[in-house]
């Protein structure tokens, strides 16, 4: 589960990081916007991600990645009145249409999302020590399980990179419409099968 129980953060594990590093940690938990890049910065560093080979902590990250967040059921959202943002004002201000991590992937600058994992995994893999078990272990294969699942969020968008380009031609897909393109190429195989239309 995502929500920590009745002891508020589910960060059980922090001891394994400094108490510097267990305050920035809990900052970075508490800013739901920014905290993707945040964290995936936090834990590519390779002291620290030798904290990843506690189960609590790996939970916390996951959940952060991979929790959707406040949904936007408008297309465009209103820009806010003042900075911060009002607490009841946050949900809505902050919301995204598909998920933080789709937004993230999207929107981030230089592409933040996927170099930090590419560093977190070289990172893993850099304290292998041939030993089928033990922390380190546990870290690679967190951390390998983590950048299949963020790249599955690539390849989705990668897939449907044309939809958010043409949102016209989505729409008429999508309403069960055929692209013209795609209309002469089944038109080309139906004459060249023998059965026409």
């Amino acid at each position: 589960s995502c929500r920590g129980g009745g002891r508020g953060w589910p960060v059980y594990g922090a001891h394994m990081l400094s108490p510097r590093d267990a305050e920035l940690l809990l900052q970075y938990l508490s800013a739901p916007y920014v905290r993707i890049p945040l964290l995936l910065d936090f834990f590519a560093d390779p002291l620290r991600i030798q904290a990843l080979s506690q189960p609590r902590l790996q939970s916390a990250l996951e959940c952060a990645l991979f929790e959707p967040g406040p949904w936007q059921a408008e297309a465009v959202r209103p820009l806010p009145d003042t900075i911060p943002v009002k607490r009841e004002e946050r949900e809505a201000l902050l919301s995204t249409p598909v998920g933080l991590l789709f937004h993230e992937l999207v929107h981030s600058p230089e592409g933040l999302v996927v170099p930090t994992v590419d560093k977190m995994l070289a990172a893993a893999l850099n304290m292998d020590t041939g030993a089928p078990t033990g922390a380190s272990a546990a870290i690679i294969l967190f951390v390998a399980r983590l950048a299949v699942r963020v790249e599955a969020y690539v390849v989705f968008l990668a897939e449907h990179r044309a939809w958010r380009r043409e949102p016209e031609q989505g729409q008429r897909r999508a309403q069960g419409e055929v692209s013209a393109p795609r209309a002469a190429a089944c038109e080309g195989a139906g004459a060249g099968g023998g059965g026409g239309a």
